[in-house]
């Protein structure tokens, strides 16, 4: 047998909704309520914080986010069905923001960089077009990428139409009134590399985004010949810069799935696979220095 029970937002109230029995579907009502001493209030469920978050397609091919909360049970959030919003052309990236400990993710529709954020309590997900939010933003195109810098501040990275990169980023404060954070916009080409001569890579497939423990922000991809490139700031740098890093190593070219791997001793591990199909790790440590 079956019954089917639904549960109030507080918990403090169940309903009765459906009994199978096995030979025959029936409905049923009932109400139940808990009931406290002395009046007191009904207590609001604990919040659930997420410990780790990993986006994936669920069902209908919907954008899911898969959380493993702090109570150690997974749940998976079809994004559209909790937050609704627009149709996102790949699959998201998520994240646990620092923060708050809440789970967001960001995706890329045709019209614009959408945000999901978790609520704090009980409640459903909702999302922010972050692209007609901002004045003067733009959409990202294909791949998004999101990194989280050693101050606990969240950007998503990705390319324009034109390839230039851009980037949304927090300030750490919240919109007035509300208990979302502030994000703004920057295209990293149009402010700190076209001035000075200076282009972004033709990057040619899925980027990567990274953040260094001493607060260096990182965008790397490959472009159609295999060589990799990186677009990256660190604190006291006056602007990002671009650097050729199978160059710099003496690293053969990559044909594909290029990811990064961040050492507990500041190694950065920029690993592929060549066209052979073997596994290629371009590596740095803080002791190489500008080497």
């Amino acid at each position: 047998d079956e019954i089917v029970l639904a549960a109030s937002p507080n918990l403090s109230t169940l309903i009765g909704l459906s009994l199978d029995d096995g030979d025959s579907f029936n409905a049923i009502f009932g109400v139940a309520t808990r009931a406290y001493p002395n009046g007191e209030p009904v207590p609001p469920p604990p919040v659930v914080r997420p410990i780790v978050t990993a986006p994936a397609y669920g069902e209908f091919d919907r954008p899911t986010i898969y959380a493993l909360g702090t109570d150690d049970v997974w749940e998976a959030v079809d994004l559209i069905r909790e937050a609704g919003g627009p149709t996102l052309s790949d699959l998201p990236v998520s994240w646990v923001d620092p923060k708050d400990d809440l789970a967001y993710a960001a995706g890329v529709s045709t019209s614009g960089v959408i945000l999901y954020s978790q609520p704090d309590n009980v409640g459903d997900w909702t999302y922010r077009n972050l692209t007609t939010e901002i004045p003067g933003a733009e959409a990202i195109v294909g791949d998004v990428q999101y990194m989280t810098s050693a101050d606990g501040l969240v950007s998503i990275v990705g390319l324009n139409g034109d390839g230039e990169l851009i980037r949304y980023y927090q300030d750490g404060q919240r919109v007035s009134g509300s208990s979302q954070y502030r994000w703004y916009f920057v295209n990293i080409d149009a402010t700190d590399l076209a001035p000075f001569s200076i282009d972004t890579p033709a990057f040619g497939g899925e980027l990567v985004a990274y953040a260094t423990s001493w607060g260096g922000l990182n965008v790397a991809g490959l472009d159609s010949s295999g060589t990799i490139w990186s677009v990256w700031w660190s604190p006291g740098q006056p602007r990002w810069s671009v650097t050729n890093l199978s160059a710099a190593s003496g690293a053969a070219p990559l044909a594909s799935s290029l990811t990064v791997y961040l050492t507990p001793w500041n190694g950065i591990n920029l690993a592929g696979i060549d066209d052979t199909g073997d596994l290629k790790v371009t590596w740095w440590v803080p002791s190489f220095g500008g080497n």
